[in-house]
């Protein structure tokens, strides 16, 4: 097999799935079928891979996972996360379907499965860019925070959130990112899942450039749903009209919402 597979129990502090402080890796896989991470990186340490693959199964993680690298690029990421727990009630963790300080080129996709996130998941990066689409899959999952289509003071190309078959989130699901643009639309999908705060379109501070479209079905929504983003934290003293708040959907706002979903 490639990479690196690890399938008995095991506590580990850092794993990267690449180099550490140069070379490239082409293929960077990590399988875990067991264990405790405190950090882990789909990626390399300041040493870029062409193709990284990470799943873990019955794990947990302590603090943070990340698809990409740690201040090193990757070309095409994949993240799947089943059965695990990311963070717990009294340290919070977090995820990113990106990297840290580190670019996402060619394409994107996390999954998230049948898992306990205590924290927050970003579709795209911690201060590093995505240079195409941010793909977010959810099912069947309990996420105690925020769900961000983009990245966390980070670029997106574009955003596709999927949250499907009774997914519970205890705050607020935004289509763009946190303090982050969407260079394109930001999509948000949501079927059958109940979120206890609000739903934005578009991002917490952050604008979208596109359009923000967002569908829900059959599901439970206890505050409101947004088309555009959230700017209440983001106003601009003496800006009456808000032209100057970064919370902007510079496209349309596309809202389907059918008969079914209460809110």
């Amino acid at each position: 097999t490639n990479g690196n597979q690890y399938t008995s129990k095991l506590t580990v502090d850092k794993m990267y799935g690449g180099n550490n402080l140069g070379g490239i890796t082409n293929k960077a896989q990590i399988d875990l079928t067991a264990g405790s991470i405190n950090v882990l990186f789909g990626g390399g340490n300041k040493a870029s891979v062409t193709n990284s693959s990470t799943n873990i199964d019955n794990v947990v993680i302590n603090e943070e996972i990340y698809g990409g690298g740690n201040e090193a690029d990757v070309s095409s990421v994949i993240l799947n996360i089943n059965n695990s727990e990311v963070g717990n009630i009294t340290k919070k963790g977090v995820v990113y379907g990106g990297g840290n300080a580190a670019k996402v080129t060619n394409s994107l996709e996390l999954n998230i499965n049948s898992s306990e996130i205590n924290g927050n998941i970003y579709g795209g990066g911690n201060k590093g860019k995505v240079e195409t689409k941010a793909k977010t899959t959810i099912t069947t999952s309990h996420i105690t925070d925020n769900i961000y289509g983009g990245g966390n003071e980070a670029e997106v190309q574009t955003t596709e959130v999927n949250i499907k078959q009774n997914t519970n989130i205890d705050k607020n699901i935004y289509g763009g990112g946190n303090l982050g643009t969407v260079l394109g639309e930001a999509n948000t999908v949501i079927e059958n899942s109940n979120i206890t705060n609000s739903v934005f379109g578009g991002g917490n501070a952050a604008e979208v450039q596109g359009d923000a479209n967002v569908t829900i079905h059959n599901s439970i929504i206890d505050e409101a749903i947004y088309g555009g983003g959230n700017g209440e934290y983001s106003i601009v003293p003496g800006d009456e009209i808000g032209d100057q708040n970064p919370a902007k959907v510079l496209g349309n706002t596309n809202l389907l919402v059918d008969e079914n979903t209460k809110v």
